[in-house]
């Protein structure tokens, strides 16, 4: 579940789903508790009638229907429920004695506000809290005098962990917020906004990596290409079309390689990829997308060609080095008519 969170919204439905099944759970346990005890009080309906609720509520985010509509579906149940509960829980309580500690409100209430703050802006969601607060206050003021000290107390202190809920998760907020604010930043500074794919930083902090890994006891190999006769594209179908072929081209790429291999944008029509294998396996590997990338069929263009130079790690390499390598094979690729690769210890690939 979680390899497959892509967006902010993905993250949302995560949450959703373990957060309402918390809800659900705490509800459920007040409602059966009742029923043992054959409370059948204003609350214990309510309960039974938010269960429900609750459970379709789930359902729709598991369903994955239109998110924000089970968003404000869900922001106006759990509303509804904290305060008719609480309120009805107040007024039951009225000229009575005997202590209740309102241990179900403490246990809901920080979930109801990471909801709040979930699906509504920052600003938003604090004023919609402490609209909450407020309303759940309101019938205490109207009947303190008339509560047992006991129930008061627990009350008073269900009021304060509240606003003290709402400071911190408001808080909390606000710092993942800014921290995803600066994973953004750094992302795109390792990101080409054109493809995106690394970029020539990117490029660099993965050529460190690699370089290091196999000075310890790895082995990988470099595939260096670019797209041939791209200029003749640019200039004959237009610089839209030509980056429509840059584009096309990247996606059948990510299509091809695995998780664990590193694909980005060294310039221009120029591209490198870094593969954990020896040579001959990353020789065998830029054969099948030289081939895939020469079979497809490009809108507008037709059939595009890509040129490859194919480089291993050798003892005492540098990213230099082998940057110097891989440039010179790929230009060999292109002396010796393209659409080919080529690698130190392997055959060349023919048209």
């Amino acid at each position: 579940m979680w390899k497959n969170i892509e967006t902010f919204d993905d993250l949302k439905r995560v949450i959703y789903l373990f957060l309402l099944p918390s809800i659900f759970i705490v509800t459920v346990v007040s409602f059966v508790m009742q029923l043992v005890n054959q409370q059948y009080t204003d609350v214990f309906y309510i309960n039974g009638l938010f269960v429900g609720a609750f459970t379709i509520g789930w359902l729709l985010v598991y369903r994955k229907q239109s998110q924000r509509l089970v968003e404000y579906y869900l922001l106006w149940l759990v509303m509804v429920y904290h305060v008719s509960t609480i309120t009805i829980e107040i007024f039951n309580n009225v000229d009575t004695i005997g202590m209740n500690t309102l241990i179900s409100f403490s246990i809901c209430t920080p979930f109801i506000l990471i909801l709040l703050f979930l699906i509504m802006d920052k600003s938003s969601a604090l004023w919609l809290s402490v609209l909450l607060l407020v309303l759940s206050i309101i019938p205490g003021v109207m009947v303190y005098s008339r509560l047992d000290s006991s129930f008061f107390n627990s009350l008073t202190q269900l009021y304060i962990t509240t606003a003290v809920y709402i400071l911190v998760i408001f808080f909390l907020h606000e710092l993942f917020r800014m921290r995803g604010e600066i994973k953004m930043m750094q992302r795109q500074l390792y990101l080409d906004p054109f493809t995106q794919i690394g970029n020539r930083h990117q490029i660099d902090e993965w050529m460190k990596k690699f370089v290091g890994e196999a000075q310890e006891d790895g082995a990988f190999s470099l595939l260096f290409f670019d797209i041939d006769r791209f200029k003749y594209v640019n200039d004959q179908f237009g610089h839209k079309v030509g980056d429509d072929v840059l584009k096309e081209v990247v996606r059948i790429v990510q299509k091809e390689i695995r998780k664990d291999e590193f694909f980005g944008r060294w310039g221009g029509e120029e591209f490198i990829i870094f593969l954990p294998t020896r040579e001959h396996q990353a020789f065998q590997i830029a054969e099948r997308l030289c081939q895939t990338i020469g079979q497809h069929e490009f809108s507008q263009v037709g059939q595009v060609t890509v040129s490859f130079g194919v480089t291993g790690y050798q003892q005492g390499d540098t990213a230099e080095t082998i940057l110097v390598r891989a440039d010179e094979l790929l230009y060999a690729s292109k002396e010796n008519g393209r659409n080919r690769v080529t690698g130190e210890i392997m055959s060349k690939f023919d048209e």
